[in-house]
């Protein structure tokens, strides 16, 4: 026997939520809801998730951390990966990516060379004396460049460079080819 617990929807969208005798509890979602961030927030909203499973999902999804003093730079980063599976966290310097690395064990960082505070170069090195955090795959970003050694100094010591201005497509052919890397390894 199926029963309908919940429809929503709204403009092009949909989530149904269904309790099967036989299967359980399952839901079906329109095809433009892929990001499991919308469809959480969507459940949290009806009441379906309490408080404490809720945690436990969304701590459970791999995080990308956004590093940049701009504002927009970060907003931008934020659109364009938008629709992956992962949790987006920001930071505006290298100290306060420093903490949210301790709390929330990034999959993935994406970092500015030049900040105030802490620049980009020296938040590295911090995460390369940290065993917990030396091998997180790490992409630096920068749209300024000086002299030949900088170049050099900064590519040893990360997985990939995206220089600054860069599209979608150019940060996702760097993000695959970062994260088979780092799974391959």
């Amino acid at each position: 026997m199926l029963i309908e617990l919940i429809r929503c929807s709204y403009k092009d969208y949909s989530v149904r939520a269904y309790l099967d005798q036989r299967y359980g509890f399952f839901f079906q979602i329109s095809h433009k809801l892929r990001n499991i961030h919308t469809i959480i927030c969507i459940f949290v909203v009806l009441g379906i998730f309490s408080f404490p499973p809720l945690l436990e999902i969304v701590m459970s999804i791999p995080s990308i951390l956004l590093v940049d003093d701009e504002p927009s730079h970060l907003r931008l980063l934020e659109v364009m990966l938008r629709m992956t599976d992962y949790r987006l966290l920001t930071a505006t310097d290298g100290y306060k990516a420093m903490e949210i690395c301790k709390q929330e064990r990034p999959s993935l960082i994406f970092a500015d060379v030049h900040m105030p505070v802490l620049d980009g170069i020296e938040f590295r090195r911090l995460l390369l004396e940290d065993a917990d955090f030396s091998s997180v795959p790490f992409i630096f970003m920068s749209g300024y460049w000086h002299t030949k050694f900088h170049i050099e100094e900064v590519r040893l010591n990360c997985d990939a460079f995206l220089a600054k201005p860069f599209d979608a497509e150019d940060l996702e052919q760097v993000m695959t080819k970062v994260l088979s890397s780092s799974v391959s390894v």
